[in-house]
């Protein structure tokens, strides 16, 4: 049967009437008019217009047969000769070959990763000169497609630069990758050759992905091309025992400088329970090695404080250091947190005053118990009279080179002021609203909330007293840093609280915004606090005073980690994460001359935009690790973390496998490289491609035409 590589190329046979059309278009008949002397040349007359006859014919037949043939050449016809039972995979022509390779971390467990380069480069030598390949890694998924090569030395050298990257298997990505990659080849035999790890994960089903992949290959590619082959290369595997570093997970991923940040490592034991030491590195140095043994097929939690930090980006990394598994990605993991510089914090007091008096008094004392005296304190917080704010001119020069604002006690402020207010926290500032005895809940609710279009996260209702007193506690399920803070083991102080008035608050979906969020819960279930994203910053609304007139929680010991949590979490400003996923580009501030260098040399950068601002841009990574970018002169600039994820974990073999997805392809399968090479019969074609044939075709025509064109020009010379 004959098959076509680029069918879409025959709307071009319609040119090949055009020497027809030209014909009918220049023909003339002859006028006859009647002269005695013409009649004795009638016999020759007769006998030329025959013959010119003739050699017009000819010459319409092989301009027709030229332009015919290299129009039909253009669509790379071939003759593929098929067998009713095939013992292996037959290929009718040259071949377009996607080779997708997984190459997730999980590939590299028990030298997985070398078997994939053998197999692959097995398939590499079934091919010929003219055939197309394209070599696809998992990694390279988000990269722009690169045209098919036909240099098969160059895609042995891409096969052999592979290595393990941080990324868990995805086999329903990479096939349908694949589709589209193969959409570039025109080579009339169509393969996609997955080479697998021989790990469960990335064959699971309940994908509907698997779906639109079978939809994909039922149709014949190109519309009309018959459809693609699915090979699937696959060694058998082990399970492997491992010991692993799945996460490692600060309290906040934005802290105030010189806090000792709280850590949590969680290390798991596959298949192998004995004692392993953890080493914990800040920066690349070593600030802890501690000795753990989790359960055979369980997790253990270690938990640690940090130094205090400087401001600037930190990568906190761990590491098994004599884990001697088979799997060493799954031994170290890293996560990233940036200490903010001096966060400066407004306070607007309906009531001023100084030390522990006025509205937010005990507030100041809690975020800068020095009173400005320590160059190191992470806040700067500045009390002004709430008076100063009814001016919207002057709201706008206090809130300048502010990065939160908090209002204790205001009643009320005027157009201006609040709508400078709304300014900021859309800008990215953050705003804490904190009750006060001469507030009326309904005007902040139809002034500072309107309809959930204003600053307020909720709309507040009455003040209400508490017999006996009420305590709190934290929102269970709540991934809020308060939430993580208030809800150690062991940790009761919220429950130490006498709050004996608080401000009516609505729960999320129950009267507040389904985008609030209430971390903190009074013992009624009604909030303490909720909080909710207004543009780019935060605004939060407290249910009780802070200056002691409601309750003791000023002089509790929940006072001091919850404002400072909670106002250097609203007035972090929106900055690029500092750990990453696998495949994500790092965003950075802009910086001349810098250079970007990780795990595996020197990456490039090149200016971009994050969320709307310039910044410089970094590739997708995919190896785990640490990534630094370097000024100019050498000085470390910034700090990105990249992790394995964590479903890169599961070493199950694909034969332990029950609800493996593998056999839904209907693909020929091998296990080895001697298996893949037999599969094709050693690469020997059943068939040819007709193209070269017609191009010949339409050569030998026009170089006919030529010389009957050039004869008849002679003999009419001659005459």
């Amino acid at each position: 049967m004959i098959e076509l590589a680029a069918p879409w190329l025959l709307l071009a046979t319609p040119i090949a009437a055009a020497p027809f059309v030209l014909h009918l278009v220049r023909r003339r008949r002859p006028r006859d008019v009647g002269w005695g002397a013409m009649r004795f040349l009638a016999v020759v007359a007769a006998e030329q217009r025959r013959r010119l006859a003739v050699q017009e014919r000819l010459l319409l037949i092989l301009r027709t047969a030229a332009l015919l043939a290299a129009a039909v050449a253009a669509s790379r016809p071939a003759w593929v000769e098929r067998s009713a039972a095939a013992p292996v995979l037959e290929r009718g022509g040259r071949v377009a070959c996607v080779l997708a390779i997984d190459d997730s971390a999980a590939s590299g467990a028990a030298g997985g990763d070398a078997v994939a380069r053998s197999l692959a480069a097995a398939w590499l030598s079934t091919l010929r000169d003219g055939d197309e390949v394209t070599v696809l890694p998992l990694s390279l998924l988000t990269e722009p497609a690169v045209d098919p090569l036909v240099d098969l030395a160059a895609a042995r050298s891409q096969v052999e630069a592979i290595r393990p990257s941080a990324l868990a298997a995805d086999h329903p990505a990479l096939l349908l990758a694949a589709l589209d990659r193969l959409q570039a080849h025109l080579n009339p035999h169509a393969e996609v050759v997955l080479v697998a790890s021989g790990r469960a994960e990335g064959w699971r089903r309940g994908d509907r992905r698997w779906d639109e992949l079978a939809r994909r290959l039922a149709a014949p590619l190109h519309g009309t091309r018959e459809r693609p082959h699915i090979v699937v290369l696959e060694p058998p595997t082990r399970r492997v025992d491992d010991m692993a570093i799945t996460a490692v997970i600060p309290a906040s991923a934005r802290v105030a400088p010189r806090t000792r940040v709280p850590v949590r490592i969680t290390v798991a034991g596959h298949g192998v329970r004995r004692d392993v030491t953890l080493r914990i590195a800040l920066n690349g140095r070593t600030i802890e090695e501690l000795t753990v043994s989790p359960p055979a097929d369980g997790e253990s939690e270690v938990a640690i404080r940090l130094p205090p930090v400087e401001p600037g980006d930190h990568v906190i990394s761990a590491l098994l250091v004599d884990a001697n598994d088979a799997f060493p990605a799954s031994d170290t993991c890293a996560a990233g947190l940036v200490a903010e510089a001096r966060l400066g914090v407004l306070l607007a007091e309906a009531v001023p005053g100084r030390g522990l008096s006025g509205s937010l008094g005990p507030l100041a004392a809690a975020l800068d118990p020095d009173d400005g005296t320590d160059p190191f304190a992470p806040f700067a917080p500045r009390r002004v009279a709430a008076t100063q704010l009814l001016d919207g001119a002057r709201a706008d020069e206090l809130l300048n080179g502010t990065s939160a604002v908090v209002l204790g006690g205001v009643a009320a402020l005027d157009a201006g002021a609040l709508a400078a207010i709304e300014r900021f926290v859309a800008a990215g500032g953050g705003l804490l609203v904190v009750p006060g005895d001469g507030i009326d809940p309904a005007h902040w609710a139809t002034a500072w909330y309107r309809g959930g279009d204003g600053a307020l996260p909720a709309p507040p209702g009455a003040v209400r007293d508490h017999r006996p007193h009420a305590s709190a506690t934290a929102a269970p399920g709540s991934a809020h840093p308060l939430a993580e803070v208030f809800a150690n083991a062991g940790s009761d102080a919220l429950g130490q609280l006498s709050i004996n008035r608080s401000l009516e608050l609505p729960r999320p979906g129950d009267g507040a915004p389904d985008d609030a969020s209430a971390p903190l819960l009074l013992d009624d279930g009604s909030p303490l606090l909720i909080e909710r994203r207004r543009g780019q910053g935060r605004a939060v609304l407290l249910a009780t005073t802070l200056d002691g007139s409601w309750g003791d929680l000023p002089w509790r010991a929940a006072m001091v980690p919850l404002v400072r949590t909670l106002i250097g979490d609203i007035a972090a400003k929106p900055s690029p994460p500092r750990t990453l996923l696998p495949l994500q580009r790092p965003a950075f501030p802009p910086a001349s001359g810098a250079r970007l260098s990780g795990p595996a040399g020197d990456l490039p950068v090149e200016s971009g935009s994050w969320d709307g601002r310039s910044a410089l841009r970094g590739p997708p990574l995919t190896s785990p690790g640490t990534y630094t970018l370097f000024a100019a002169d050498g000085a470390v600039l910034a700090r990105r973390a990249v992790a394995v994820e964590r479903a890169a974990h599961d070493l199950t073999p694909t034969s332990e496998a029950d609800d493996a997805a593998a056999d839904v392809l209907g693909a020929w399968r091998a296990a080895d490289p001697a298996g893949a090479i037999v599969l094709v019969d050693g690469g020997q074609r059943r068939g040819a491609e007709l193209w070269p044939w017609l191009i010949a075709l339409a050569v030998i025509a026009l170089l006919t035409e030529a010389y009957i064109c050039g004869r008849a020009a002679r003999d009419e010379a001659q005459s």
